[in-house]
């Protein structure tokens, strides 16, 4: 049986990022309390806009 992740990493370009802070930070904190996990949003200056990463912590 997988273990259920403590937490995810998301790692997005710094506009994406951003634009979650700045503009959705409603929308995250909703998903991290619907869902009791907290949600890491991580800027990768390397990452283009169309490219992000999610990790599972557990």
């Amino acid at each position: 049986m997988k273990e259920e992740p403590k937490m995810f990493n998301v790692y997005l370009s710094p506009d994406i990022a951003n634009l979650i802070y700045e503009e959705e930070k409603d929308a995250l904190e909703l998903l991290e309390s619907t869902y009791g996990k907290k949600i890491n949003i991580i800027s990768k200056s390397d990452f283009s806009p169309d490219r992000f990463n999610i990790e599972r912590v557990i």
